[in-house]
């Protein structure tokens, strides 16, 4: 062992609790390190090294192949693998990274060590800070970077805070450019990290009405995020406060209730890490994502998401803003935009359970007011339409009722309209126990007065 790599070596040691990312051009003696590192502390048979530049490997890894291949190299008959290294990692899409992440995470919490070794511009892991030990060219060269504590064996374990410094400097002596275990033709990677590849951000297009469907660009990604539950409830959070942010402290009590709060920050800043890779990577890849005073946001100026758009259209509705055609076409994009409850079928917390009821009456006060304009414009069919609506979503309303029963009665409808009260009467009665109120029976007294 050199003198260079020792420190290296002891530190890597150290950090066995995280993957270790030696990242570097070629040349500079990365691969070394690594088997440096697996010689001092690891048998022969305890080190599986997989190539990761292999040819289909994005494509093998999409298929869980290295998962399968791991988990078979852990089974009782075969020989305990301690350390696992990755080695010459290939450039991974957003769906591979995704995988390589899950498979590294799932070595991890098995007691597994990981290194990986790649090139600069394969680093799917970008910008993250206590999620991996990051050794870079610098470090394998014997320069160390301003406060960068990395070469001193006695320095203090970096905590989620600290970040090591970036360089793509590169020197120091010759690595070997073939793994020296197996060469695998079937590998796999895990599960996340990608980045863009240009200055070119595509929008991300979310929709929270009916569902959860999020779209980057034409990719549909919404099915990555809700591989952890973490992550996609720290997505929904901050979409739920586009314009605003949410408060960190505000997302530990929500999302890490049970942990302490030095547990909870650990958690979000894993969490952190991988929604931002998972978007598209670092800061200077992908401005999705921002963290500023303790406060983060999803950037308004690169979402479009269905609720600030519903909201648009309500403000014209409800408040009469512009020209009756102007408040009929709001009502009819309205009725198309609200393709069900506020994230339908997604596990929500008592702040989105809330937002949820809030637009659902949102909703069906549009489609009142939908069904009077239409009344008054003499479109009786249309105006029972809108109001039939509006109790097929919210039955337990009185006022529903009576807007029902008044359109009814306008159209002709005097059967039906009189049906309608005794439905809310008996809805009133047996979910409530309470009597309909005066107005609700004076509309009736007139129905079957027929004084109207």
């Amino acid at each position: 062992m050199t003198v260079l790599h020792e420190p290296l070596v002891e530190m890597i040691a150290r950090r066995a609790d995280v993957p270790c990312f030696i990242v570097a051009p070629a040349r500079t003696g990365k691969t070394t390190l690594a088997m440096t590192f697996a010689q001092s502390h690891y048998a022969l048979d305890e080190v599986l090294w997989v190539n990761g530049s292999v040819k289909d490997f994005g494509d093998e890894l999409k298929r869980g192949a290295l998962q399968a291949y791991l988990k078979g190299e852990q089974t009782p008959d075969a020989s305990p693998r301690r350390l696992f290294v990755i080695d010459d990692l290939a450039r991974l899409d957003t769906v591979e990274a995704a995988c390589f992440s899950d498979c590294i995470d799932d070595l991890v919490e098995q007691g597994r060590q990981l290194i990986v070794i790649c090139a600069p511009e394969n680093d799917c892991y970008d910008e993250l800070q206590s999620d991996r030990l990051l050794i870079e060219a610098e470090h394998l060269a014997g320069r160390q970077a301003p406060n960068n504590p990395l070469l001193s064996p006695e320095a203090p374990i970096p905590t989620t805070s600290s970040a090591l410094a970036s360089s793509k400097t590169s020197g120091g002596s010759d690595g070997p450019s073939a793994s020296p275990a197996q060469n695998l033709s079937v590998i796999v990677p895990p599960e996340t990290y990608a980045v863009a590849s240009d200055e070119h951000f595509e929008p991300l297009e979310v929709q929270f009405f009916g569902g959860f469907a999020v779209w980057k660009g034409s990719e549909r990604i919404d099915a990555l995020l809700a591989r952890r539950s973490k992550v996609q409830a720290l997505f929904i959070h901050l979409a739920l406060n586009l314009e605003r942010g949410v408060a960190r402290d505000s997302l530990l009590s929500r999302l890490w209730p049970e942990k302490s709060y030095d547990a909870a920050v650990e958690n979000f800043y894993t969490t952190w890490s991988r929604l931002k890779a998972l978007l598209g990577g670092g800061a200077k890849a992908a401005p999705y994502l921002s963290y500023d005073r303790q406060v983060c946001r999803l950037q308004a100026a690169y979402v479009n998401l269905d609720l600030t758009q519903f909201e648009n259209l309500a403000r014209i509705v409800l408040f009469c803003q512009g020209k009756p055609e102007e408040r009929i076409d709001a009502i009819y994009r309205m009725e198309r935009l609200y393709r069900g409850d506020l994230l339908a079928a997604v596990p929500l917390d008592r702040h989105a359970q809330a937002l949820q009821t809030r637009y659902r009456s949102l909703q069906v006060d549009a489609m009142l007011i939908a069904a009077q304009l239409f009344s008054e414009i003499g479109n009786a069919t249309t105006a029972v339409w809108f109001a039939r609506y509006a109790y097929d979503l919210d039955p337990g309303r009185e006022d529903v009722y009576r807007v029902l029963m008044d359109m009814q009665d306008r159209a002709g409808q005097r059967t039906s309209a009189l049906r309608t009260y005794f439905d809310c009467k008996r809805y009133l009665s047996e979910e409530l126990g309470l009597s309909p109120s005066q107005k609700t029976i004076d509309l009736y007294q007139e129905l079957i007065l027929d004084r109207r």
